[in-house]
């Protein structure tokens, strides 16, 4: 029996070590930090923890029975949900429940073990492709880069479709290598199927076909028959090898097609192709929208996944394997170019997007320092022992985001153990928010609502937006951020979320009158030395190890003058509308229409994200008495007619919010009847509401209300609470406009409207009062009436009675009530 040589120990300890990083920190999530309402309610000892959103959609998604014409999703190919829910079935894990902590614990840990050994496969296929078409050392290298990659360990602890990404694209030009090499139909035949099962990951993975098809076609010498060779038999079999498997599971794509193109939500393939071309904003792609094409997706993402040093050495492999042009290299680049293009095209970039490509690029350089090595040995080896050894160091410290505790969880045990019961804790929304770790019972929850402020802040001023983000913030004892979460985002793009940026700029400087109390994150480490990834993507940090940082609030005083600052300073902000639609309002209220048009083209040049702008022409036509023409600047502020970058506005959620938003935005401007015609209109046209909608919609309009009030418009005050009132009533708003019936005279419409709010709610004693009073005043036919409301009163507030007793006394003087 032949010894093993150095060349397999060397690659039996790197795929040893490969494999070690691999599955270090499997079970991570599970922890003894377990909630007091989950401890007291189901006496658990530990709970299960899980931040990554994809890793969920797959998982459970394969806890629903197969239906091949419904699929759970259409974002992804479905090969890895039938791979995940075949295992589970295999174990009697198909209907786990994810709400019982235990069996969600096993559910996962079963689908992150698949996932390493996915990585580990495709570290297993680097070397059997090196050992075949590559040098000894040039597959060494690569396997080191593969083995100790961050970008690669980070990817191998999550089940999600890249992992079988990467093992099945390294196979598949595996056998279309073989394929071009023999000749022979078994190749064929595997090339086909491995096709299939790629575009059955990703549905781009059926591009590797014309791989095959250009290896196919230049196996010919003379270039005249290499048009004839694409209707050779053993192609088009693997052709149909790959239809087959690839039909076989989605039959959805030629029975029920439509769904492909369906648009509903982030697990449609529709959806994600508007997300990662910045066709519809998503707070998770804001960092991506200033993007310059493949420059951005090669130098922010490689250097994450495989460091800097080897992000050069790529860049210039790259380069040597096109100016070399073997026949091997070819079609790898070939590939390289069907993938990697239309990523590079897309604003939207990930690091997932790119690890596929990795044990190409450690192969491409492993051929580049073994050319080098021809020349001048210690020129080769030197570089390549030194970048092995560097991303061996940063791949072990990488490991050690895994063998610590989450800082989520580590934050959320803090909260826990150190804020004070009864304390309201400020959280955002989003795929990384920390709410899920915070007991509401015992800390209730504060929801900053940043989300909705970004589908609405194109119809607010950056003052308004201020006054909420005050509303929310100081209504809480404590804010917990994180970073990778919301801060980063729209931190990076100021110009079309001004205040938004602001108030996380200034929250994290401690200008807004908190305090940062806690900070906690895990950095990759080895011996003592951190590798600061703060500016990372931010889906880089997220998934495992983000910043959270948690603020305390100072006294009252200190944070309100902290934001009374912040609403001066706003105004100055080079991004705000504010002063400028201030300016052209002015215009307007002087009759300068002109000069308000003017400014207006000059504000939408400037400003082209928000959508104010088309207050001022409204307003221009409603003074020149254009009815046509201030309909049609409305419509054109109507979410769904927005064009261009701002699309996103256009969400069902967020609709029914938008003419409060316009009109306050007009009412602070102090165009007040403005105001009062968009309310107005809206209220005429508007469409069907869900009953939820309809009462968040009355509450916009009663804002408005109460802003027209403060502004001294009396009469549109009652005006917009009547139209509130249209569109969801509640007693507050029913009885104020009682009160201003009363004041008219208008009994009937006072009583008729007090008798709604006691609909809503029953038990207010003074309405009672105010409705007996007013009946009794009415007709003597309603004093029987007005007694049972007086009493009423008197039943649930005794305090009313020495007020109410001749009132009484006169109902039962008119021969009404009980006999004496």
């Amino acid at each position: 029996m032949k010894k093993p040589d150095l060349y397999t120990f060397c690659f039996a300890g790197l795929f040893l070590l490969g494999a070690a990083l691999r599955f270090t920190g499997l079970t991570r999530g599970e922890s003894n930090f377990v909630l007091p309402e989950q401890h007291d309610k189901s006496g658990l000892e530990t709970s299960f923890y899980h931040f990554h959103p994809d890793e969920e959609m797959l998982i459970r998604a394969a806890l629903v029975p197969v239906d091949l014409f419904e699929p759970p999703y259409t974002v992804y190919g479905l090969l890895p949900n039938y791979i995940l829910r075949g295992t589970l079935l295999g174990l009697g894990m198909a209907y786990a429940d994810l709400s019982v902590e235990k069996e969600a614990s096993e559910v996962y840990f079963i689908a992150r073990f698949l996932a390493a050994a996915l990585s580990c496969g495709t570290l297993l296929w680097t070397w059997i492709l090196g050992s075949r078409y590559w040098t000894r050392g040039a597959t060494l290298f690569a396997m080191a880069v593969v083995a100790f990659s961050p970008g690669a360990v980070h990817q191998a602890h999550f089940y999600i479709v890249d992992g079988f990404f990467s093992l099945l694209n390294l196979m598949g030009m595996w056998a279309i290598l073989r394929t071009v090499e023999t000749g022979e139909r078994r190749w064929y035949l595997l090339s086909g199927l491995l096709i299939g099962a790629l575009g059955s990951v990703r549905f781009n993975g059926l591009a590797l076909a014309l791989v095959l098809m250009i290896g196919h076609i230049t196996r010919e010498v003379r270039w005249r028959n290499h048009l004839r060779r694409l209707l050779a038999g053993d192609l088009w079999i693997a052709g149909a090898v790959a239809s087959i498997l690839f039909l076989t599971l989605h039959p959805f794509v030629l029975f029920n097609s439509d769904i492909v193109a369906k648009d509903t939500g982030q697990g449609d393939f529709a959806t994600a192709i508007k997300v990662v071309f910045n066709q519809t904003l998503q707070p998770w792609t804001l960092k991506d929208i200033n993007t310059v094409p493949f420059w951005d997706h090669w130098f922010d993402l490689w250097p994450l996944i495989a460091t800097w040093p080897l992000t050069l050495v790529f860049t210039t492999s790259i380069l040597y394997a096109i100016w070399q042009r073997k026949p091997w290299s070819v079609l790898i680049l070939s590939w390289f170019a069907l993938y990697f293009v239309p990523i590079g095209t897309m604003p939207v970039k990930a690091v997932r997007y790119l690890v596929p490509l990795l044990p190409f690029m450690g192969l491409f350089a492993g051929i580049l320092f073994s050319d080098i090595s021809r020349h001048n040995r210690w020129l080769a080896v030197a570089p390549a022992f030194f970048l092995a050894g560097h991303i061996a160091f940063w791949g072990v410290g990488f490991s050690h985001v895994y063998t610590n505790e989450d800082s989520r969880i580590q934050a959320g045990r803090w909260i826990s153990n150190n804020i004070p019961e009864g304390s309201r804790i400020g959280l955002e929304t989003g795929a990384f928010s920390l709410h899920r770790l915070i007991d509401n019972q015992l800390h209730p929850h504060v929801w900053l609502d940043i989300s909705r402020r970004f589908y609405l802040a194109p119809y607010q001023l950056c003052g308004t937006q201020v006054d909420y983000l005050r509303d929310r913030a100081l209504s809480a004892e404590y804010l917990v951020i994180i970073d990778s979460n919301r801060a980063a985002q729209f931190r990076a793009v100021p110009e079309l979320f001004p205040a938004i940026a602001a108030f996380y700029q200034r929250l994290i400087e401690g200008r807004l009158g908190f305090e940062l109390v806690q900070r906690y994150k895990v950095y990759p480490e080895l011996v003592g030395i951190k590798r600061n990834d703060d500016g990372a993507m931010p889906d880089f940090l997220g998934y495992d190890h983000p910043a959270v940082m948690i603020f305390q609030r100072g006294d009252q005083v200190t944070a309100d003058r902290a934001f009374d600052r912040w609403k001066q300073e706003i105004g100055s902000n080079p991004h705000c509308p504010d002063r400028e639609l201030a300016r052209a309002a002015s215009a307007l209220r002087d009759a300068r229409i002109p000069q308000a048009r003017l400014a207006a083209e000059q504000l939408s040049r400037r400003h082209s994200h928000t959508l104010l702008v088309q207050l001022i022409s409204a307003e221009a036509a409603r003074l020149l008495n254009r009815e046509e023409d201030l309909r049609a600047a409305l419509e054109r502020a109507e979410p769904k007619n927005v064009t261009g970058l701002m699309t996103h506005v256009n969400h069902k959620e967020i609709i029914h919010l938008v003419p409060a938003s316009l009109a306050q935005a007009a009412s602070v401007l102090e165009l007040s009847e403005l105001a009062v015609t968009i309310l107005d209109q809206v209220v005429i046209d508007r469409p069907l509401l869900s009953p939820q909608h309809a009462k968040q919609m009355a509450r916009s309009y009663v804002n408005v209300a109460n802003l027209l009030r403060q502004n001294g418009e009396r009469e549109a005050f009652l005006y917009v609470l009547d139209l509130a009132m249209q569109i969801s009533p509640d007693k507050k708003s029913l009885n104020i406009l009682a009160s201003a019936a009363i004041k008219r005279m208008d009994l009937d419409l006072a009583a008729t409207l007090w008798r709604q709010s006691l609909q809503i709610e029953n038990r207010q004693a003074r309405v009672h009062a105010s409705l007996g009073a007013t009946l009794l005043r009415l007709d003597s036919t309603r004093a029987e009436d007005a007694l049972s409301h007086l009493q009423r009163a008197i039943e649930l507030d005794r305090e009313l009675e020495p007020e109410l007793k001749p009132l009484i006394a006169e109902v039962l003087r008119r021969g009404f009530g009980p006999s004496e």
